[in-house]
């Protein structure tokens, strides 16, 4: 017996020693920029194929029909990460790993999860292959990979997405990427109108704090300005005094507040992949009802259970 709880006890830190080398191996913005150096930009193929060219150089990818997943359990079942995520926290445009490529990374606040190591208040990163980097010195010398639009949303979001995410193998993401369509598939927006008079955004933005969507400004921009600088400065400043840079338990519970709005709201969802156009324009919390379900159908029984927690 003493020798059975020993070794049970040696499994249980082996795992937890495990499960803390991959997390501390996914790397985030603030990694990836700085590995991003000019020099290592000015020197990749895709640079190489921008100064050949002499002007401004689009590589335009073509989104194969035959790449997207054909309905949302196929979706989940390939995928390695499926969440609910709040704004981007932080972004970046850098060159794939492959170097042929002009890659954006986007770090996100979970807010849910239905699948994968991520639980809500963590930092995903992923990446998309749409991007804009500076090749030679010479301003007007950009270097973009650009997606064919017709039948991908783009992402220049303001509000949650729900993503489903595998790891790459490919060379063309560093880390996670949508998990259809080469990159493109697994993306869907949750469009959001603000609470004001018919504007955009509210007289300021911290008048959205007085709103339901209040946790879910918290979980994007205070996580944002909690680490000003990381990448580029923003206007809020949030010193190391302030409550959520203090404690990332309140981060947690922002996430959990804000996924808890969506499941009751009638914010609707944004789709424009050509094989999962029937979910554009539904209730997020329909939706969402509906990513629980095939979470529960495809997922073993253990993990469908721990997802209703999240």
């Amino acid at each position: 017996m003493r020798f059975t709880r020993r070794l049970v006890v040696i499994v249980a830190v082996l795992i937890q020693a495990g499960a803390a080398q991959q997390s501390t191996q996914e790397k985030h913005v603030k990694e990836i920029a700085a590995e991003q150096t000019p020099e290592a930009i000015e020197a990749s193929p895709f640079c190489q194929e921008v100064r050949a060219s002499k002007q401004a150089f689009f590589h335009q990818s073509k989104i194969d029909p035959a790449t997207l997943e054909p309905d949302l359990p196929e979706l989940m079942r390939r995928s390695d990460e499926v969440v609910l995520a709040g704004n981007w926290i932080h972004t970046v445009s850098a060159i794939s790993p492959s170097g042929h490529e002009a890659i954006t990374y986007y770090d996100v606040l979970v807010l849910r999860s239905w699948k994968g190591s991520h639980q809500a208040g963590d930092v995903l990163t992923f990446g998309l292959p749409n991007g804009h980097v500076r090749c030679a010195h010479d301003p007007d010398l950009p270097g973009v990979t650009d997606i064919d639009y017709g039948n991908w949303e783009p992402t220049n979001y303001s509000g949650m997405v729900l993503l489903f995410l595998r790891k790459d193998s490919s060379g063309l993401i560093e880390g996670y990427r949508l998990t259809g369509g080469k990159g493109t598939q697994g993306i869907f927006k949750i469009s959001i109108h603000w609470p004001d008079d018919g504007r955009l955004l509210p007289r300021t933005s911290f008048d959205v704090l007085k709103t339901p969507l209040g946790d879910c400004f918290h979980s994007g921009v205070d996580a944002s300005a909690c680490t000003l600088g990381y990448v580029w400065p923003t206007n809020l400043h949030h010193s190391k005094d302030f409550p959520e840079c203090r404690d990332p338990g309140i981060q947690v519970e922002h996430a959990q507040g804000c996924a808890a709005l969506m499941q009751r709201s009638d914010y609707r969802v944004t789709v424009r992949d050509a094989m999962l156009k029937k979910y554009d324009g539904v209730p997020v919390s329909s939706f969402l009802r509906e990513v629980q379900s095939v979470a529960d159908s495809v997922a073993p029984m253990h993990e469908a259970g721990s997802s209703k927690q999240q």
